[in-house]
Protein backbone atom coordinates (compact mmCIF):
# COMPACT_ATOMS: atom_id res chain seq x y z
CA UNK A 1 0.00 0.00 0.00
CA UNK A 2 1.95 3.54 -1.01
CA UNK A 3 2.63 5.39 1.90
CA UNK A 4 0.12 8.50 1.15
CA UNK A 5 -2.76 5.79 0.97
CA UNK A 6 -1.76 4.61 4.21
CA UNK A 7 -1.31 8.46 5.75
CA UNK A 8 -4.74 8.93 4.21
CA UNK A 9 -6.24 5.80 5.93
CA UNK A 10 -4.79 6.24 9.25
CA UNK A 11 -4.88 9.78 10.42
CA UNK A 12 -2.07 9.08 13.54
CA UNK A 13 0.55 8.31 11.24
CA UNK A 14 2.48 10.79 10.60
CA UNK A 15 4.53 10.74 7.22
CA UNK A 16 7.34 13.28 6.15
CA UNK A 17 7.57 15.04 2.91
CA UNK A 18 10.97 12.65 2.42
CA UNK A 19 9.10 9.41 3.16
CA UNK A 20 6.31 10.42 0.84
CA UNK A 21 9.06 11.41 -2.16
CA UNK A 22 11.10 7.73 -1.19
CA UNK A 23 7.98 6.11 -1.26
CA UNK A 24 6.54 7.71 -4.65
CA UNK A 25 9.76 7.08 -7.04
CA UNK A 26 11.01 10.86 -6.77
CA UNK A 27 13.35 10.30 -3.81
CA UNK A 28 16.58 11.24 -6.06
CA UNK A 29 14.71 14.97 -7.04
CA UNK A 30 13.77 15.60 -3.48
CA UNK A 31 17.09 15.08 -2.06
CA UNK A 32 18.42 17.36 -5.08
CA UNK A 33 15.76 19.91 -3.84
CA UNK A 34 17.40 19.62 -0.23
CA UNK A 35 20.82 19.88 -1.03
CA UNK A 36 20.24 22.76 -3.31
CA UNK A 37 18.76 25.00 -0.15
CA UNK A 38 21.87 23.76 1.76
CA UNK A 39 23.43 26.93 3.49
CA UNK A 40 27.38 27.20 1.72
CA UNK A 41 28.54 26.59 5.04
CA UNK A 42 27.79 22.98 4.32
CA UNK A 43 28.63 22.86 0.85
CA UNK A 44 29.84 25.40 -1.92
CA UNK A 45 26.15 26.05 -3.95
CA UNK A 46 28.28 26.86 -6.90
CA UNK A 47 29.59 23.37 -6.97
CA UNK A 48 26.14 21.67 -6.09
CA UNK A 49 24.27 24.05 -8.97
CA UNK A 50 27.12 22.78 -11.74
CA UNK A 51 26.60 19.45 -10.72
CA UNK A 52 22.95 19.87 -11.13
CA UNK A 53 22.84 20.98 -14.59
CA UNK A 54 24.44 18.03 -15.37
CA UNK A 55 21.60 15.65 -17.10
CA UNK A 56 24.13 12.42 -15.61
CA UNK A 57 24.67 13.68 -12.27
CA UNK A 58 21.33 15.41 -11.57
CA UNK A 59 19.87 11.65 -12.12
CA UNK A 60 21.59 10.30 -9.58
CA UNK A 61 21.00 10.79 -5.87
CA UNK A 62 22.91 13.63 -4.24
CA UNK A 63 24.80 13.47 -1.03
CA UNK A 64 26.73 16.17 1.55
CA UNK A 65 29.09 14.87 3.90
CA UNK A 66 31.63 17.21 6.07
CA UNK A 67 31.69 20.29 2.64
CA UNK A 68 31.72 17.38 -0.12
CA UNK A 69 29.09 16.53 -2.81
CA UNK A 70 28.76 12.74 -3.20
CA UNK A 71 26.86 10.68 -5.76
CA UNK A 72 25.08 7.55 -5.44
CA UNK A 73 23.11 5.09 -7.67
CA UNK A 74 20.28 4.45 -5.03
CA UNK A 75 18.55 6.26 -3.33
CA UNK A 76 19.08 4.56 -0.25
CA UNK A 77 21.81 4.77 2.07
CA UNK A 78 24.56 1.66 0.95
CA UNK A 79 28.17 0.82 2.33
CA UNK A 80 30.66 1.95 -0.65
CA UNK A 81 29.77 3.63 -4.29
CA UNK A 82 31.65 3.46 -7.31
CA UNK A 83 30.67 7.19 -8.38
CA UNK A 84 33.25 9.51 -7.77
CA UNK A 85 32.80 12.34 -5.03
CA UNK A 86 34.15 16.33 -4.97
CA UNK A 87 35.76 17.42 -2.32
CA UNK A 88 37.02 20.92 -1.59
CA UNK A 89 40.89 21.37 -1.57
CA UNK A 90 40.95 24.77 -0.37
CA UNK A 91 41.71 28.16 -2.27
CA UNK A 92 38.96 27.23 -4.65
CA UNK A 93 39.97 24.08 -6.05
CA UNK A 94 38.65 20.52 -5.61
CA UNK A 95 39.62 17.05 -5.43
CA UNK A 96 37.90 14.14 -7.43
CA UNK A 97 38.05 10.83 -5.65
CA UNK A 98 36.40 7.71 -5.75
CA UNK A 99 36.13 6.58 -2.01
CA UNK A 100 35.85 2.61 -2.32
CA UNK A 101 38.06 2.12 -5.35
CA UNK A 102 41.84 3.17 -4.77
CA UNK A 103 42.40 1.78 -8.17
CA UNK A 104 41.00 5.00 -9.81
CA UNK A 105 43.44 8.07 -9.32
CA UNK A 106 42.80 11.09 -7.15
CA UNK A 107 42.27 13.89 -9.44
CA UNK A 108 42.59 17.71 -8.65
CA UNK A 109 40.28 20.47 -10.24
CA UNK A 110 40.90 24.04 -10.34
CA UNK A 111 37.14 24.82 -10.87
CA UNK A 112 33.40 23.88 -10.38
CA UNK A 113 33.40 22.73 -13.90
CA UNK A 114 36.27 21.30 -14.19
CA UNK A 115 35.30 19.06 -10.83
CA UNK A 116 31.88 18.34 -12.31
CA UNK A 117 33.76 17.11 -15.68
CA UNK A 118 35.98 15.30 -14.15
CA UNK A 119 32.74 13.18 -11.84
CA UNK A 120 31.00 12.57 -15.17
CA UNK A 121 34.23 11.44 -16.46
CA UNK A 122 34.66 9.20 -14.22
CA UNK A 123 30.97 7.30 -14.17
CA UNK A 124 30.63 3.73 -14.85
CA UNK A 125 29.46 2.56 -17.63
CA UNK A 126 25.63 2.33 -17.66
CA UNK A 127 25.40 4.60 -14.53
CA UNK A 128 22.13 6.30 -13.73
CA UNK A 129 19.20 7.16 -12.91
CA UNK A 130 19.32 6.32 -9.72
CA UNK A 131 17.85 3.11 -8.32
CA UNK A 132 14.72 4.49 -6.34
CA UNK A 133 14.86 1.76 -4.02
CA UNK A 134 12.07 2.05 -1.19
CA UNK A 135 9.63 2.45 -4.27
CA UNK A 136 10.98 -0.53 -6.41
CA UNK A 137 10.42 -2.66 -2.87
CA UNK A 138 6.99 -1.73 -2.66
CA UNK A 139 6.03 -2.18 -5.92
CA UNK A 140 7.78 -5.43 -6.15
CA UNK A 141 6.17 -6.45 -3.00
CA UNK A 142 2.88 -5.35 -3.83
CA UNK A 143 3.16 -7.39 -7.01
CA UNK A 144 4.22 -10.70 -5.58
CA UNK A 145 0.65 -10.07 -3.20
CA UNK A 146 -0.68 -9.93 -6.60
CA UNK A 147 0.20 -13.22 -7.32
CA UNK A 148 3.90 -12.65 -8.88
CA UNK A 149 2.43 -11.03 -12.32
CA UNK A 150 5.15 -9.04 -13.30
CA UNK A 151 5.85 -6.67 -16.05
CA UNK A 152 8.80 -5.44 -17.84
CA UNK A 153 9.14 -2.37 -15.11
CA UNK A 154 8.25 -4.41 -12.10
CA UNK A 155 11.37 -6.67 -12.21
CA UNK A 156 13.66 -6.70 -9.03
CA UNK A 157 16.26 -4.39 -8.58
CA UNK A 158 19.82 -5.55 -7.78
CA UNK A 159 22.10 -3.44 -6.07
CA UNK A 160 24.55 -1.98 -8.64
CA UNK A 161 27.68 -1.91 -5.64
CA UNK A 162 27.61 -5.21 -4.78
Amino acid sequence: MPLADMAARWEFLMVSPKALAHDEGTGAAYEWESVRRLPDRLVDQTLVEAAFRSPQLSSLFPMVSHGSLQFRRLTVSAPGSDVPSVFPFGEGRWRVICLWDRDIPVRTADTVEEAVRLVVEGLPEGCGPALEVIHDARRAMETKSRGGDRTEDETPVRNPNA
